[in-house]
């Protein structure tokens, strides 16, 4: 692990001694690291400053085992982005109807595709599972060849009455790429409607 700065080093460090702390030889998630440490101060450096893959990566450790590996490697990846914007994203239990809580009120679903393709055409299929979204935002994740094509920002509104959602590598979608500022702009209105007191 040559070349490593020296807050990685410290955070490789704390990471390792949460591993002994739990006895295990995988990497932590995140809720093992603020059970263990009480305080969030190791996650939010670990989010700032590359994510929980890149770390689990440089230590060469598999992350916990799942069925859904692949889904929480990219809720991981929102959250990781999520906190480096200063809020307070914390992944849902599996059986919750969305996958992120931004600030305790701002719901996110994660979904991702890895695109098809069929003689010239290519898109990217996402299933929404109903037509009445129970999140308030989606976050899509469109990857081509293992790496992040586009990410759209869709708030659920906009796809209310949609099962299965369909973009190409162009798409009408594409005024939402990137608006992760959606995500904020939510979480003050819903602060600002709910709880006033809090704006003064």
């Amino acid at each position: 692990m040559a070349n490593l700065s020296l807050k990685e080093n410290h955070i490789i460090n704390e990471t390792r001694k949460v591993m002994e702390a739990m006895g295990i030889k995988r990497m932590p998630s995140r809720s093992d690291i603020e059970m263990i440490t009480h305080s969030s101060s190791l996650t939010n450096l670990i989010s700032k400053n590359g994510g929980f893959f890149y770390f689990a990566d440089k230590m060469n450790l598999e992350l916990k085992n799942s069925a859904t590996k692949e889904v929480i490697k990219y809720e991981n990846k929102c959250i990781d982005y999520l906190s480096g914007l200063g809020l307070n994203a914390e992944p849902t239990p599996v059986k919750f109807p969305y996958d992120i809580l931004v600030n305790k009120t701002t719901k996110i679903d994660v979904k991702i595709s890895n695109g098809y393709k069929f003689d010239k055409s290519f898109w990217y299929t996402f299933n929404l599972e109903s037509d009445i979204p129970r999140c308030d935002i989606f976050v899509f994740y469109c990857v081509l060849e293992k790496n992040i094509y586009k990410t759209l920002i869709i708030p659920s509104n906009i796809l209310a009455g949609i099962r299965q959602l369909s973009v190409g590598k162009t798409s009408m979608y594409d005024v939402y790429i990137n608006k992760w500022d959606y995500i904020v702009e939510h979480n003050k209105a819903i602060n600002k409607i709910f709880f006033p007191l809090k704006q003064k």
